[in-house]
C-alpha cells in the first residue's frame, strides 16, 4: 500500500515496482485512487507471503488488478475536491498536533519542575554542579541511579524469534512500550517457561530503559507482578528498594533534563546507544523519602488531568484521519458523485 505519484524525477530502490500512467488517467486522481483501501485490499490479495509479514507483490499479479476509472473530466473534478477537502482536514489536524505539543511541553516543564526542583517555591536553593539539572533545593542530594538500584544493571535476554510461543512468561521488547511508557495490551508474544531463567523474571517496581536504536531512553515501570514477565536484550533493568522510589525514578525518566541528558550520551556517540554502564551513571536529585512519596501523589494526579486531554486530543485527532480516508474511498470509487459546485 505504499504507492505514489512522483513529482520528482530520480531513482529507486529495486524495492520499488515503477510505472508510467495511462493517458487516461489524471495523476492527482490517480494518486488518491491507487492509495485508497479498496486497491489496497486486492494488493494483498495478489501478494505472496506468510501472513502480514514479507508479503511480496510481483508484476505478473498486479497487471491483472481491476481499477476503477471514471471519465477524464470527472478524474479531474475528484482530484480538485479531495486537494482542497484534504487540506481543510490537514489544516485541522495540525492544529490538533500543535496543541497536544503544547500540553505535552506544559507537562515535561511540570514534571521538571516537581523533579528537580521540588513542590515548595520559596525553599533555599544550591548548585547541583550539574549543568543540565541545575539548581536543587538545598536539603536535596544528587546521586547515580547504580547507588539507588539494589541489583547491578541487568540486561534483557537474547532469544530467538523461533522460540516464541502463544502463551507462557510475557516477552518485552521495546515494540510492546508504548511513546507514553505504558505497555501495549495486544501483540505480546510469549515464552516457555524452560527458557526463563528465574533471575530474568521481572517485580513490581521494575524499571526498563531500551538502549538502543531511535527508541533510546524509553522506560517503562513494572506496575504488578501478577503477569509473569521477562525481557529482551535491547532492554536494561534496575531495581529499587521501595516502589515509591521506583515512581519517582520513572517519573524522571520523563523530565526534560533526562532526554537533555540522553541527547548528551547520544551524539557522544557514533551511533543511537546508552549502555547500561551509561545508565547506572545517570545522575539523579534525590530528596528525602516523605517528600518523594508527597511529589510522586500530587505530580501523578496533574499528570492524569493532562493525559485526559491529550487523549481526547488524540481521539479528534484519529477520526479526522479516518474521516478524510473515507472521504477518499468514497469518492474515488463513485459512492459519492462530485459536480462542479462543490469545488
Amino acid at each position: 500500500g505504499s504507492v505514489g505519484i512522483s513529482k520528482m524525477t530520480g531513482i529507486v530502490s529495486p524495492a520499488y515496482l515503477v510505472f508510467c500512467i495511462s493517458e487516461e488517467l489524471n495523476p492527482a486522481f490517480a494518486h488518491y485512487l491507487f492509495r485508497d483501501k479498496y486497491m489496497v485490499d486486492q494488493y494483498i490479495l495478489s501478494s505472496r507471503g506468510v501472513g502480514s509479514i514479507q508479503r511480496n507483490l510481483h508484476y505478473p499479479s498486479l497487471r491483472d488488478i481491476k481499477v476503477p476509472v471514471p471519465p477524464k473530466e470527472e478524474q479531474e473534478l475528484i482530484a480538485k475536491y479531495l486537494e482542497k477537502k484534504s487540506k481543510q482536514i490537514t489544516s485541522l489536524i495540525e492544529k490538533i498536533d500543535r496543541k497536544i505539543k503544547l500540553y505535552e511541553e506544559q507537562k515535561s516543564a511540570l514534571i521538571n519542575q516537581y523533579l528537580t526542583k521540588g513542590l515548595e517555591l520559596n525553599v533555599e536553593m544550591i548548585d547541583s554542579g550539574i549543568d543540565w539539572i541545575g539548581e536543587i533545593p538545598k536539603h536535596w542530594k544528587i546521586t547515580k541511579l547504580k547507588y539507588l538500584s539494589k541489583i547491578n544493571v541487568q540486561y534483557g535476554l537474547n532469544i530467538e524469534s523461533d522460540f516464541y510461543c502463544e502463551s507462557g512468561i510475557r516477552f518485552l521488547r521495546i515494540t510492546d512500550i508504548k511513546h507514553d511508557g505504558s505497555l501495549k495490551k495486544d501483540g505480546g508474544v510469549y515464552l516457555n517457561e524452560s527458557n526463563v531463567p528465574c533471575e530474568y523474571i521481572l517485580k513490581k517496581g521494575d524499571l526498563l530503559f531500551s538502549r538502543t536504536g531511535g527508541t533510546v531512553g524509553k522506560s517503562t515501570l513494572i506496575e504488578s507482578s501478577e503477569e509473569l514477565m521477562s525481557f529482551a536484550g535491547y532492554l536494561v533493568r534496575f531495581s529499587f528498594e521501595s516502589f515509591d522510589l521506583s515512581v519517582f525514578v520513572n517519573l524522571f525518566s520523563k523530565s526534560s533534563a533526562f532526554w537533555y541528558w540522553i541527547n548528551l550520551q547520544i551524539t557522544q556517540s557514533t551511533i543511537q546507544n546508552v549502555n547500561g554502564e551509561k545508565y547506572s551513571n545517570l545522575s539523579i536529585p534525590l530528596p528525602p523519602v516523605n517528600e518523594i512519596k508527597e511529589i510522586n501523589s500530587k505530580l501523578k494526579k496533574k499528570l492524569t488531568i493532562f493525559d485526559q486531554i491529550i487523549q481526547k486530543e488524540y481521539i479528534r485527532k484519529n477520526y479526522l484521519i479516518e474521516y478524510r480516508q473515507s472521504l477518499i474511498s468514497s469518492v474515488v470509487t463513485g459512492k459519492i458523485r462530485i459536480t462542479e459546485d462543490m469545488i
